[in-house]
């Protein structure tokens, strides 16, 4: 085989490589740009939703306090409701339940 045939071979295999090398550099550049591109993005979603977060809370703590109040405020009511339902239960009963005796007819 002649020398400059191998030659010729050998360099035409480096040249071939070197550009195999570059066009993966450069692609793995275009992917770390679409990679810090989609950081960016995920950060600033991230933020938008923690604004979001926080929106919600400040919405819905006086909504919650009012609640509660609305509660403690009807518990003693709702206490004595039920006191009078079981005292007009206990009064059906003793009307209904009493002991009842027909007159004898003789």
């Amino acid at each position: 085989m002649d020398i400059a045939a191998l030659h010729q071979g050998y360099s035409s295999n480096i040249y071939s490589t070197h550009y195999q090398l570059e066009a993966l550099k450069q692609q793995n550049s275009k992917y770390q740009q679409e990679l810090s591109v989609s950081k960016e993005q995920s950060s600033s979603e991230s933020q938008r939703i923690s604004i979001l977060c926080k929106e919600i809370e400040c919405r819905a703590l006086p909504l919650l306090r009012d609640f509660q109040k609305a509660v403690n405020i009807s518990k003693p009511s709702m206490f004595h409701h039920r006191q009078r339902l079981k005292l007009q239960k206990d009064k059906t009963n003793q009307l209904c339940c009493a002991p009842f005796s027909l007159p004898v007819i003789f």
